[in-house]
């Protein structure tokens, strides 16, 4: 196990940074109160990196879902999602050392879901997209946990966001450090109830890959077993799947605990 902390990255704004377009910020009470002390923080902001200065004009995302510009929402002028770009650039490799992300809501570059999408006479459409900054990190990172801020308020959203930061933390450290064979067979035996307990078919699936793909190389390996494990935990754990995985825990304890305890604790998981 690793003594290493969690690093989070984290839209600058909910730290209280007066880094947003009217020289305000987001303050997060779930981030700072609840989060802070048990996480380090990577704070950024894709504007400030960018250059644009604060406060600045107010900027929104028009044209195609898939390739939205950038653009003041007065004047809107020139694409700035080149200069946003150039800014986050520089630093995204650096995120491959945080294990996971919170970014703020709404945000033209930050925002992860259902950003307000314009069309080229300033008029909102229907269709909503992805902001720049989120869009990228994504595509750099798609095995890196990443949420926004507004929907970790709901307590299942929160766990599983944390639970898959916590893995992707132990992942990385405990086989990505020094990558084996004993590693992802040792990772495997610790996490297998787990997984079982999100998703019993993504878990076997998993443990037959790992008995199946030796002619793989061991980076390999080590990507498509994260991949999975990201996928499966990724899935909301139910008390059936919880139910199963205890029930299955139970043949651990024969010859040390007698037939009548077993039995009750059996019982006991049935009604949970």
């Amino acid at each position: 196990m690793t003594d290493q902390p969690l690093r989070l990255g984290i839209s600058a704004c909910l730290l209280g940074q007066p880094v947003r377009y009217n020289g305000g910020h987001k303050l997060s009470s779930i981030c700072n109160d609840v989060l802070a002390s048990a996480v380090e923080y990577v704070s950024f902001c894709p504007e400030q990196a960018a250059g644009f200065g604060t406060p600045r004009p107010a900027m929104h995302l028009r044209g195609a879902a898939a390739n939205p510009a950038l653009v003041r929402v007065k004047d809107a002028g020139d694409d700035l999602g080149p200069q946003l770009a150039a800014g986050y650039r520089s630093v995204l490799d650096s995120f491959d050392r945080v294990d996971g992300f919170i970014l703020m809501q709404k945000s033209p570059s930050c925002g992860l879901f259902r950003v307000k999408l314009y069309d080229a006479a300033g008029r909102q459409q229907r269709e909503q997209t992805t902001g720049l900054f989120a869009k990228a990190l994504q595509q750099r990172f798609p095995l890196l946990p990443i949420e926004e801020e507004g929907r970790l308020h709901n307590p299942q959203l929160f766990d599983n966001f944390m639970l898959r930061v916590q893995a992707h933390h132990h992942f990385r450290h405990q086989v990505l450090a020094q990558p084996s064979q004993a590693a992802l067979t040792g990772f495997h035996a610790r996490y297998k109830y787990l997984l079982m307990a999100h998703s019993q078919q993504l878990a076997r699936t998993m443990g037959r890959f790992l008995a199946s793909s030796q002619q793989l190389t061991t980076e390999q390996r080590c990507y498509e077993y994260q991949l999975q494990l990201m996928q499966c935990l990724a899935k909301h754990a139910t008390r059936k799947g919880h139910s199963n995985a205890l029930q299955h825990m139970i043949g651990y304890l024969r010859g040390t605990v007698s037939v009548e305890a077993r039995q009750l604790l059996a019982k006991s998981i049935e009604q949970f």
